[in-house]
């Protein structure tokens, strides 16, 4: 291409789908950030396996915690830049006294949808296992979307259903176990996935709002609630107890 025809604006938008344009090619945007979602996602997952199995960290609302005011700082630090403030736009209390219960009504799915993974991680220890079941989820969704959102999928989104549904059976069939408690915990925690994403797409649909602002105000609602379990459950005393046993023998990548 001649040098000047190219394009020299790094973001293009296609069809309504945003590309980085690099010129040899065009690299789908929303793509680029669903493959970072999967790794970050897989990554956290292990991170909470790691500290539920080898550290023996069985404090729920804690980690939750931890996680939530970690994702509030990093709202606080970005919330003066422009990128951000255009998709989040203005986050107020006048915004979130409007729609207090549609906002309270999410993050008890949300939080829950955490708390029930935390619990079905720990009562279900065999990784395959858990995995096997937690792809139920996806044709839960994906029934969900036929039958209830009336919504119509490709030959190749239905095969890839099966495959992932199906490889996760084979892949846990042999580690079934009369863990029936646990079992229903992670069951719960698919039925809980389901309502927080489904509910988050009729919230955006009433009130209009991005995901990204939606998730900032969740923050806000969820840290001083799970500080609050802290200390209902008695929690804080059983962590206290924790660190004063492993003081001199937690490993510094903890």
């Amino acid at each position: 291409q001649p040098e000047e025809e190219k394009d020299t604006c790094l973001l293009k938008n296609v069809n309504n789908k945003t590309y980085l344009n690099l010129y040899c090619c065009q690299i789908n945007v929303g793509l680029v950030f669903t493959y970072i979602y999967i790794f970050v996602s897989a990554s956290l997952n292990v991170i909470n396996r790691i500290l539920f199995q080898n550290y023996n960290f069985h404090f729920n609302f804690t980690l939750s915690l931890a996680q939530q005011f970690t994702s509030l700082l990093l709202y606080t630090f970005a919330s003066k830049n422009k990128t951000f403030i255009k998709h989040a736009g203005n986050i107020n209390f006048e915004d979130f006294w409007k729609n207090k219960f549609l906002f309270l009504s999410f993050s008890f799915f949300f939080m829950a949808n955490i708390l029930f993974n935390f619990y079905g991680n720990q009562m279900v220890p065999n990784v395959n296992m858990f995995l096997s079941l937690r792809k139920l989820n996806a044709i839960a969704l994906f029934l969900m979307d036929i039958y209830i959102g009336k919504k119509r999928f490709s030959c190749v989104t239905v095969s890839s259903i099966i495959l992932i549904v199906g490889g996760a059976f084979v892949i846990g069939y042999d580690k079934l176990d009369s863990n029936l408690l646990g079992y229903l915990v992670v069951l719960g925690n698919n039925l809980m996935s389901l309502l927080y994403t489904k509910y988050s797409e009729v919230f955006r649909k009433i009130t209009g709002f991005s995901n990204l602002k939606l998730l900032v105000y969740n923050a806000y609602i969820c840290n001083p609630i799970l500080l609050a379990g802290i200390f209902i459950t008695g929690e804080y005393k059983r962590l206290l107890e924790y660190f004063s046993n492993n003081a001199e023998g937690i490993d510094p990548k903890y």
